[in-house]
């Protein structure tokens, strides 16, 4: 296919994750993308993380290690210096999937109306090694109303000017950015789309926000609930609804693809799969 590949700007923001950033890292330059902007916001680390950064800099747009607020304004910062017509943020321990740039390009080209595309991710453990692979719905906003929502944040992609319509990251927020940041895109009524490809692996370890817990997400809830006035309250969908979103992954075959995926896969290097994609 013969296209004018646009620019694409991809967002790490990073506080000490020595252990991970060089893998991200690779897994975004290694895209081969001809037209990327590659950003890392470190929000001033202590570990080796900012080594590991200069080692690569010569493969990216633009990089600062400085204290900050988080990862929402560390967020902002890189939104706000990209300049690219396509935007995502990729996570110091998360991974882009070789060919996803490419692929997600591709598709926007031949949707020129849809502002915001999903696509489906990976998990895999602190060693590399797969877990699962989250089959997606496309996202729904009457199921988000409900509380119910089926996202991928790492293979989350959408046109920078869809900012003029949602505004950036809400920084008050601290754990839930991306759900809030959906909703809006809800809220703001643009076509969504849905890449049905494996972009992204996102880790799971005992020090991601997810795994520790605590007040950050019971006040991100909070906030969800009270500027929304109880829509989207993922504390509060009813067991009708939760039934009716399994029955329709399971019609769609969404279970059934990740069983068949967890036999062949489950515990190998995500780097074996990884080559398998390589050429897609």
């Amino acid at each position: 296919m013969q296209i004018s590949y646009p620019k694409i700007s991809v967002i790490t923001p990073s506080y000490n994750q020595g252990q991970f950033i060089e893998e991200t890292i690779i897994s975004v330059i290694g895209q081969k993308y001809p037209e990327l902007e590659y950003i890392i916001i470190d929000g001033g680390s202590t570990d080796n993380s900012t080594a590991i950064i200069r080692k690569y800099e010569r493969d990216l747009a633009y990089w600062i290690s400085e204290k900050d607020s988080g990862q929402s304004e560390a967020l902002n910062k890189g939104f706000k210096k990209a300049s690219g017509d396509i935007v995502c943020w990729i996570n110091s321990d998360d991974l882009l999937l070789p060919g996803s740039l490419k692929i997600v390009a591709e598709y926007f080209w031949k949707h020129p109306d849809v502002m915001f595309i999903n696509g489906n991710t990976l998990r895999i453990d602190p060693q590399s090694k797969i877990l699962f692979n989250n089959y997606i719905l496309r996202q729904n906003s009457w199921f988000a109303r409900q509380g119910i929502f089926n996202m991928s944040q790492p293979a989350m992609f959408w046109r920078r000017e869809l900012f003029n319509k949602t505004g950036y990251i809400n920084e008050s927020f601290h754990a839930m950015m991306d759900l809030e940041f959906l909703i809006r895109i809800f809220e703001s009524g643009v076509k969504i789309g849905q890449i049905d490809k494996t972009l992204s692996a996102i880790r799971i370890h005992n020090v991601t926000k997810t795994s520790v817990g605590g007040s950050i997400w019971e006040n991100d809830k909070k906030n969800i609930r009270t500027i929304y006035g109880g829509k989207y309250d993922i504390d509060n969908y009813s067991r009708l609804h939760f039934v009716l979103f399994a029955i329709i992954k399971l019609l769609k075959l969404k279970y059934l693809r990740d069983l068949i995926f967890k036999i062949r896969w489950k515990g190998k290097p995500v780097k074996e799969y990884s080559q398998l994609v390589s050429n897609r």
